[in-house]
């Protein structure tokens, strides 16, 4: 086989490869959404100008998205170090704290959750 005939050769390899690849037909699945969820703890108090000795509730509530999150341990803690407590969520991710305003003065509350 001369020089030509083995360049022909190669060229309608090549053509048919083309060809074939040009030819295939993806077909694609349906698109899913996947939504990546975090925790979210919010605090709220009933009562913000108590008087000495007495009781304010703390509540916080712990989410996964938008899922309550039950049986967590949620701890209080005022002026960002002194833990004042700790209480489990119940089934609507709420946990519940009292406490009790024995001395006078402004107090910084918040709720913390080791998320895992």
């Amino acid at each position: 086989m001369d020089k030509k005939m083995k360049l022909a050769s190669l060229c309608l390899v090549l053509l048919t490869l083309v060809t074939v690849a040009v030819a295939a037909t993806w077909i694609y699945s349906n698109t899913v959404v996947v939504t990546v969820s975090e925790y979210s703890l919010v605090l709220t108090v009933d009562n913000v100008n108590p008087t000495k000795n007495q009781n304010i509730t703390l509540t916080a509530t712990l989410k996964l998205g938008t899922v309550p999150q039950s049986g967590e341990l949620i701890h209080f803690y005022y002026n960002d170090t002194y833990e004042v407590g700790s209480k489990t969520t119940n089934s609507s991710g709420i946990a519940v704290l009292q406490w009790n305003a024995t001395v006078a003065g402004t107090y910084n509350f918040k709720a913390g959750y080791e998320a895992p």
